[in-house]
C-alpha cells in the first residue's frame, strides 16, 4: 500500500467536527512490512461554538522502527508537530531498558509499552499495560 485516507465524523460528540487522516507509507522493510510513513490529521468544523481548522503532522523514522521475530512491531519513532507549530518527539519502546513493545504470545494483542515524549526540552515518560484478554 503507498497511502490511505480516511475520513471521520462523530455524530454524538461532535457532529459538525470532521477529521480527516492521510498516510503516505513511505518505506518498507524486505518483508514488506512498513517502517515509514508521513500522516496529516485535518479536523475541521465546530465543536460548539468553536471553530476548529487545525492539522497534525507525524513522521515516523526508518531507521528506527523495528519488528520482533514473529513480525510485530517492537519500537518505532515518530517526530509529530502539532497545529501550532510545536514538535514532539515521541519514541515507543518496551518499559524495560533494551526492550521490544511487550505482547501476549497467545492472543497476539500487545499488553505492554512505553511512549517518551520530549517537546520544548521537557521529557514525559508514560508506561502502558493492557489487559490480553479485554484489550483494556
Amino acid at each position: 500500500m503507498l497511502s490511505s485516507v480516511d475520513t471521520a465524523v462523530d455524530k454524538t460528540a461532535s457532529p459538525d467536527l470532521t477529521t480527516t487522516t492521510k498516510t503516505n507509507f513511505t518505506d518498507y522493510n524486505a518483508l514488506g512490512q512498513n517502517t515509514a510513513f508521513y500522516q496529516t490529521v485535518t479536523e475541521k468544523g465546530a465543536v460548539g461554538d468553536t471553530v476548529v481548522d487545525s492539522t497534525t503532522i507525524t513522521v515516523r523514522s526508518k531507521n528506527e522502527t523495528r519488528y520482533d521475530k514473529f513480525g510485530r512491531l517492537a519500537q518505532y519513532h515518530d517526530i509529530i508537530t502539532d497545529a501550532k507549530g510545536v514538535v514532539t518527539d515521541k519514541l515507543t519502546t518496551g518499559i524495560s531498558p533494551a526492550s521490544n513493545i511487550a505482547y501476549d504470545d497467545a492472543t497476539g494483542r500487545m499488553i505492554a509499552y512505553r511512549e517518551v515524549y520530549t517537546t520544548e526540552g521537557v521529557v514525559t515518560v508514560k508506561d502502558r499495560a493492557i489487559d490480553a484478554g479485554t484489550g483494556l
